[in-house]
């Protein structure tokens, strides 16, 4: 997830086969090291799995593609900017409540790559994870047009269900994420478990205002933006209830919530 407002599908949607791909529709990389201490009991750890369509090849039709995904986006973004939600803005301000971090990141909810990319512009090295293989694809595409590509690892999963061992990362990002997943408390207890000991978590979702200026301009498209099973309070009450201090910050349109464990 980033924080765009059209957010992906993470945790329990739909079902994601990463176990046997189709050879034709995906580039295979074997995993040299095991980086992001991935469960062996998982088939992900002998894969790294990125979807690639037609012209993937790296050529002049990849090219093409990414100029015309960045195109779109920049569109995208400029009609929210009109109607009053300033991406560039709100990722700013997620970032800076999250500081300081360092050490190894996961994403929760890819998207089109927005936030990945706010990451990868710092020096960070990200692996994002999102059940969606088309987001996936956007997200790369993405981040080739930036010349970014590099810092990111993309991986198709569901987060009910995280492939990773305990206490596997320093830092996990979550944004505009929370009101897509089917089974969020099932999926906050996977983020937990992953985060390392002294590590921090930072979920951020829109807030009642930021809801409605969405769903506002899904209903001019003629779509329905769905809410979610849980508030974001409600998400730092829960993992409060876990021996987690949490902090919580908000813009007009953005809730965010960072949380850690307390240093005795």
């Amino acid at each position: 997830m980033d924080s765009h407002p059209e957010q992906a599908e993470v945790g329990g949607a739909r079902e994601a086969d990463v176990s046997e791909p189709a050879r034709g529709d995906f580039v295979y990389v074997p995993i040299v090291e095991n980086k992001w201490h991935i469960r062996p009991d998982n088939p992900a750890i002998r894969l790294s799995v990125l979807s690639a369509g037609p012209g993937w090849s790296g050529g002049e039709r990849m090219e093409n593609r990414a100029v015309e995904h960045h195109q779109r986006c920049r569109e995208r973004e400029e009609l929210f900017r009109h109607r009053g939600y300033d991406t560039e803005h709100e990722i700013r301000c997620i970032i800076e409540k999250a500081r300081p971090f360092s050490g190894t990141i996961l994403e929760i909810g890819t998207g089109k790559g927005y936030f990945t990319a706010a990451l990868a512009r710092e020096g960070h090295s990200v692996i994002s994870v999102d059940i969606s293989e088309e987001n996936q694809e956007l997200a790369l595409l993405h981040l080739k047009y930036l010349g970014l590509k590099n810092l990111a690892t993309f991986k198709i999963e569901n987060a009910e269900r995280l492939s990773f061992t305990n206490n596997s990362f320093d830092v996990i990002f979550s944004v505009n994420t929370l009101h897509h997943l089917d089974k969020p408390f099932c999926v906050l207890d996977e983020l937990l478990r992953v985060l390392s000991f002294k590590g921090k978590m930072v979920l951020s979702d829109f807030s009642r205002a930021g809801f409605a200026l969405v769903g506002k301009i899904h209903a001019d498209e003629g779509r329905r933006h769905e809410l979610g099973v849980i508030t974001l309070q409600e998400a730092a009450e829960y993992i409060s209830t876990k021996y987690f201090t949490v902090q919580t910050y908000s813009t007009t349109y953005q809730e965010t919530l960072i949380a850690y464990r307390p240093i005795i």
